[in-house]
């Protein structure tokens, strides 16, 4: 099998240690990232070489986490215009309801628990034990951190960053490009672009510094 992983920080490296553990017979992997080095089986190219994407005869797996969600969805939008086989990767552990829709790009990490009816758009990353009840819909490259509860019938926009242990309560609308900090607790619609953290949350009036 050819794995191709464009970005290779701390996600990247986690994505290639998942297809080690979830793929049977050889991998050869192709990286996408302006950090060089030589290893066995890997072959590294620039980053953005990953536009001239129809050289390369793999798999694609998107490494680019949280701090560039915007980008995430922009290079998942450019291989899929060019007919590469971008591919969602989801750990053995993860129950999912087979009226679920994941798609493509996505990266699921152990222990998340995805509700029937539930639609998980392009490039999202669902982290350790997100739990996601009934009929939510989560738009294109939204980051779930570990722990976060989201319950049924909610709809999370583009582009969103919901951080550790945050608590969607039922049949509220986040717009897209919207930060959640630790613990927060959503009980109520939130307009676009703002960051939000608490219990019960409240809108800061600078946007959050992920790091």
């Amino acid at each position: 099998m050819k794995a191709a992983i464009i970005g290779f920080g701390v996600l990247g490296k986690q994505i290639k240690s998942f297809l080690l553990e979830n793929t049977c017979g050889d991998l050869e992997f192709t990286i996408f990232d302006d950090t060089y080095s030589l290893q066995e089986n890997i072959s590294i190219f620039p980053f953005y070489y990953y536009l001239d994407a129809s050289q390369f005869d793999n798999e694609f797996y998107i490494g680019v986490g949280y701090k560039h969600l915007e980008l995430r969805a922009k290079i998942i939008s450019e291989l899929k215009v060019n007919g590469r086989k971008v591919k969602s990767l989801i750990h053995k552990s993860c129950y999912i309801s087979p009226s679920a829709k994941i798609g493509d790009g996505c990266i699921l990490f152990p222990g998340v628990n995805i509700d029937q009816n539930v639609v998980i758009n392009d490039g999202c990353v669902l982290h350790n034990g997100v739990i996601i009840s009934h009929d939510t819909i989560i738009g294109t490259s939204t980051y779930v951190s570990p722990g976060t509860v989201i319950s049924g019938d909610v709809t999370i926009g583009n582009c969103c960053f919901l951080g550790t242990g945050s608590l969607v309560s039922n049949s509220v609308n986040i717009e897209s490009n919207v930060q959640l900090g630790i613990g927060t607790v959503v009980t109520k619609n939130l307009n676009a672009g703002i960051t939000v953290i608490g219990n019960p949350a409240i809108t800061l009036s600078k946007k959050l510094i992920i790091k």
